[in-house]
Order: structure tokens, then sequence, then C-alpha cells
């Protein structure tokens, strides 16, 4: 098959996929869906008054997001590389780039729409449920509130309170809601395709090996971090000044979003285009 694209051959590629889409990856579906809604039956055995911050919820919502994000290649197209069950995958009539499109579509774009559309839907069925009810408040308010999200990021900074309002100023004054989506969608794609990439390089346990690998190079640059502390003692002595730490946050939130940007294009550009290339190398 050449490696060409036909419009004809991707969609019965896609609708092939989409086939399989419930078979192989259905029940991890229902297993995450199933978590919030076990912590929420649970939450009313210690619950006493209502009131749950929104905000957690949305944090947990994230986390199982990207559990589906890593999940899914694996799931999806685990017999791809196989030398015995990928040699149909390689015999499709279809070639290397619709294959690739097709995996790409129901990896990064499909299934975090399913994942959410379903999560979402549940989430609000809980907090819309009549009583004494740990849910204060609708999830989906603060899915598409930059000011929610960004607030989430600061906190998570351990930025003091007195100096938030500041800080948030400055957020809005140069972050638009643009920026705050789009570096989502970099942040799905990349994490989408460290994955597929993994999923073509290995042919056993391929997501544990691979998250393996994320760890190495975390601890890796952690230490880098730590030398750099320690030879930047000074530097971190300034920082205890809160109107030094208010500038320096302000820095670092204008360089980090760019600086995030160009790096997660290149990483995900480049990881897409390998697994383009070992889908078309392919050996069985």
């Amino acid at each position: 098959m050449n490696n060409t694209l036909d419009f004809n051959r991707l969609g019965k590629v896609i609708r092939r996929d989409g086939m399989n889409f419930i078979p192989n990856f259905g029940w991890s579906l229902v297993i995450l869906w199933a978590i919030p809604v076990v912590i929420w039956l649970t939450s009313f055995t210690f619950v006493s008054q209502g009131g749950e911050i929104v905000t957690g919820r949305l944090q947990m919502l994230r986390f199982l997001s990207t559990i589906v994000l890593i999940g899914a290649p694996a799931k999806l197209y685990k017999d791809c590389n196989d030398p015995r069950k990928g040699i149909q995958y390689a015999m499709m009539p279809a070639s290397s780039l619709e294959k690739f499109i097709s995996m790409f579509i129901f990896c990064i774009i499909v299934t975090p729409i399913i994942y959410m559309a379903g999560a979402v839907a549940l989430d609000t069925i809980m907090a819309a449920f009549p009583g004494k009810n740990p849910y204060d408040g609708f999830i989906f308010k603060s899915l598409f509130n930059a000011k929610e999200q960004s607030k989430e990021i600061l906190n998570a900074m351990g930025t003091p309170s007195e100096i938030y309002d500041s800080t948030w100023n400055y957020i809005d004054n140069t972050l638009s809601g643009f920026s705050t989506y789009f570096s989502k969608i970099l942040s799905i794609i990349f994490t989408a395709s460290i994955f597929m990439f993994g999923n073509m390089i290995f042919k056993k346990r391929k997501t544990s090996k691979m998250i393996g690998i994320l760890v190495l190079i975390f601890i890796f640059a952690m230490i880098l971090f730590i030398k750099w502390i320690i030879n930047h003692e000074d530097f971190m002595d300034e920082m205890a000044d809160q109107e030094l730490a208010r500038e320096y946050i302000f820095h670092l939130i204008n360089k980090a979003t760019y600086i995030g940007w160009a790096v997660s294009i290149v990483i995900s550009g480049a990881l897409l285009g390998l697994t383009y290339r070992k889908i078309k190398t392919q050996k069985y």
C-alpha cells in the first residue's frame, strides 16, 4: 500500500477503529467514570453538612482524564506491533499515513471527548441530587472558567493569599482565555504523543515501561533542580521577600507559558513523527 491519503480508505480505517473502541476501552472508561461516583457515595458517610469545593472535583477529573490519555494507546492499539496479532493490522488495506491519522483521532480527540462528556454528565447528576449533598455547585462552570483554573495553579504553587489578587490581575492582563485553553490542548497532545510512541516501540507492558522512563527523567530533572537551588542560595533567600517573590511569579508565569508551548510543540511533533515512522517501518 503506497503512503498516500485516500479519504475513502481513511473512512474505513476510522470506522474499523471505532467499532473496536468499546470492546478495547469500554470497561476502562466505565471504571474511570465509576471512581468519582464511588467517592461521592462514600462521602455521604463522612459529610455532616453540604459543601465540597468544586475545585477538588476538577482536580480529580483532570487526574482521571490524564489516566485516560495514558492508557488509551495501549488499550486501543495494543496489537499493532505484536509479532503475530499485528499482522492483521499490517495487512489492512490502508496506508501508514491513514492508520496514523486514525490513531491520532482516537487517542487524542475521540477518547478524551468521550471521557470528559461522560464524567461531566455524571458529576452534574450527582451535584443536582436533592437533599444533603456533599457536592456544592456544578463542575462544568469551573471547567470553562479560566480564572478558576488559574487560581488552582497559584494555590498549587503555594502563593500567599495576600498576594493572590495582584497575581490574578497580572494573569488576567497577560494570559487570555485562548492561552489557557491552548495550553490545555497542547498538554493533551503532549501526553498522548508520549504514550502513542511508547505503544509502538514496546511490545509488552507498554504503558508501565513508558511511565518508568518518565519517572527516571523526572528524577534526573529534580537532581538538576536541587543542584541549581544549592548553587543559588542567595537567590532563594531573596525570594523570602514577598515583593520579590511576586515579581518572580509574574516573570515565571510569563516565560514558562511560552517556553512550555515551544517545548510541547517540538517534543509532541517529534514523537508523533516517530510514531508514524514506526507504523510505516514496522516489521513482523
